[in-house]
């Protein structure tokens, strides 16, 4: 009954929700197009930017991806959601105010702990004006996730492994109230393609920008932090291998409308740079992977759902940008549940 293109983060969920709702689905996935998720650092952080403002619905969000990620766990047999210290490093006066404002702001109550003098719980991060430890953080480990899902999704029979040709979806007629494609016949179709929707032709005028961001995946040579979230300009990662061997993401280049799916040499030197300021001496460091993902960003700043104007059998979900492993939960429930038990989507997370 339902065909869901992409087998990203948004449609693997997606698909997963319908799975638990015994409804009969389908989703085709190209493992050969650039896709944003197999990039994806899967950080969930309450508050983001440099005004530590709160995250999007982030009170909405985090209770529903922890339900829907432990759950995950419980049924496949695997480890993904984890929670992550975070700290962040101030780079001025003016920062450390701000936190301090946040922090006795009642709207931002639970998303910090204390606020850290200079040098205080030193980690050997650059820490001339202070800090702040954040709570609520949390991870997921995406590509295992997504193998995890892929491998259940082939032992239903309902994962196809193929690239998807627009032109060999073929509309319903009076005769034929189902859309074709190849040898299914499907009463609603889901795209879940990221940037790739922009050549969609039923979907291309969707306000998605492409913004390429790249991350380095080392070790330290010199130093080892503990386990957690490190910002300093840039976010440092510092997490245990399924080998319990200690390595680090760094992240990540923020590059507007660049679709280009190569790992950027500048980006590259950008990072590093970044990685040299954050600890302010030599760091002696080995790149064990570079990796590039091209965000689907809504110029709305925010995820969202549509059901096409004129095939109302049609939906996207798109937008997630570099927050889909907090979005991607809700935004397939409210979804699912207005497929499924007709229930009104959200308001905020349509676009009309």
């Amino acid at each position: 009954d339902y065909l869901i293109i992409g087998g990203g983060l948004a449609g693997s969920c997606l698909a997963w929700r319908f799975d638990q709702l015994n409804l009969s689905y389908k989703i085709l996935n190209d493992p050969n197009l650039p896709s944003a998720s197999k990039t994806a650092a899967g950080l969930i952080n309450p508050v983001t930017g440099k005004w530590l403002t709160k995250s999007w619905k982030i009170d909405q969000l985090i209770p529903e991806a922890q339900t829907f990620y432990k759950d995950l766990e419980k049924q496949l047999a695997i480890e993904c959601y984890k929670e992550l210290p975070i700290r962040r490093f101030f780079n001025s006066g003016d920062d450390l105010k701000r936190a301090n404002r946040r922090i006795n702001n009642p709207r931002y109550k639970g998303c910090f702990k204390t606020l850290l003098r200079p040098n205080e719980s030193p980690v050997g991060i650059k820490d001339d004006f202070g800090s702040v430890a954040i709570e609520r953080g949390s991870w997921v480990d995406v590509p295992l996730l997504l193998n995890a899902l892929q491998q259940y999704f082939q032992t239903q029979h309902t994962y196809i492994e193929s690239h998807f040709d627009m032109k060999q979806l073929t509309k319903p007629n009076n005769e034929n109230a189902f859309w074709c494609y190849q040898t299914l016949r499907i009463k609603k179709v889901i795209f879940c393609q990221g940037v790739h929707t922009l050549q969609n032709p039923y979907f291309s005028e969707l306000p998605i920008l492409p913004i390429k961001g790249d991350t380095l995946t080392l070790k330290l040579k010199n130093h080892s932090l503990p386990e957690g979230l490190y910002y300093k300009k840039r976010w440092l990662h510092a997490f245990a291998t399924h080998s319990h061997e200690l390595q680090y993401r760094l992240g990540a280049s923020y590059e507007v409308d660049n679709s280009n799916p190569n790992p950027s040499k500048n980006a590259q030197a950008e990072l590093l740079q970044a990685l040299k300021a954050m600890f302010g001496k030599k760091i002696a460091f080995e790149i064990l992977e570079h990796k590039s993902g091209i965000r689907p960003t809504c110029q709305f700043a925010r995820p969202f759902i549509i059901e096409h104007p004129k095939y109302p059998s049609l939906f996207a979900i798109n937008g997630l940008g570099s927050k889909g492993t907090a979005t991607a939960p809700t935004l397939t429930k409210a979804l699912a549940n207005y497929l499924f038990e007709a229930k009104a989507i959200p308001s905020e997370f349509l676009l009309v």
